[in-house]
């Protein structure tokens, strides 16, 4: 669900980036609402190293819609392609094994599961278990970000099929120059846009230690929150960098 415009502050985050917009000269990027929670967990690096997580963030299944003013009008370009894409994966992906609050009419979390099993079966090519995928109406951030890296009308924009190194999520990069570093976000030209379908989120790349999630786990119901919802933290340059996983224009 997308809230559009809320009336709560503008976060301090985007009004550091980019001055607050005004209609006739901004541009609407869609960032996932999060809730922090205490956790205790370890994570492992693919070195062996070992770092323990006291808080971590879970999504709420609402998207907020932020008026901000674009750096340039390529930008907005790059902004309203990833928010198409978005949309074309939510014509066909409803819901997520993985996200399973991401709408209302979930089916229950073992359903989910099971479907995704069987999207993904061994012994079947990548096209058919997105066939199966669209079907279903059900898919994680892997089928999500394949089936957008698929949109059709991308006017010969650079779109990049990218996902965590040392993390657990895959998502799309819309309009990185070539001679920046792929893996280090912080060396992209300001208009790159980062474009997650999971998360229905769509925002300029320099904003990625706000928003961009790794996936963590499903944290089951409980009191507080009775529905399962996704552990999620933010993307970390400290430790880890994007890996391109295809790329085409």
């Amino acid at each position: 669900m997308i809230s559009h415009f809320p009336n709560q502050s503008f976060p301090a985050y985007l009004s550091s980036w980019f001055p607050v917009g005004k209609e006739a000269h901004s541009t609407a990027i869609w960032a996932p609402e999060t809730r922090e929670i205490p956790i205790k967990r370890r994570i492992y690096d693919d070195d062996g190293g070992c770092i323990e997580i006291n808080r971590a963030e879970i999504l709420t299944g609402t998207v907020h819609e932020w008026l901000v003013q674009p750096v340039n009008s390529l930008m907005s370009e790059h902004i309203e392609l990833g928010k198409k894409i978005i949309a074309f994966v939510n014509e066909r992906i409803f819901y997520s094994a993985n996200y399973p609050n991401r709408r209302k009419d979930s089916p229950s979390l073992p359903d989910l599961e099971r479907m995704l099993g069987f999207i993904r079966a061994d012994g079947i090519d990548l096209e058919e278990s997105l066939d199966r995928a669209a079907k279903l109406h059900v898919g994680n951030c892997v089928e999500m970000a394949e089936i957008g890296f698929r949109y059709p009308k991308t006017g010969g924009v650079r779109i990049e099929k990218a996902e965590i190194d040392n993390g657990d999520h895959w998502f799309l990069i819309i309009g990185r120059n070539l001679s920046s570093d792929p893996r280090m976000i912080a060396s992209w030209d300001p208009e790159t846009v980062i474009c997650d379908p999971w998360a229905s989120a769509c925002f300029p790349a320099n904003l990625h230690k706000h928003l961009l999630k790794d996936f963590l786990y499903v944290k089951m119901g409980d009191s507080m929150n009775p529905e399962p919802v996704p552990v999620v933290l933010p993307f970390d340059p400290a430790t880890q960098q994007i890996r391109i996983i295809e790329a085409k224009e």
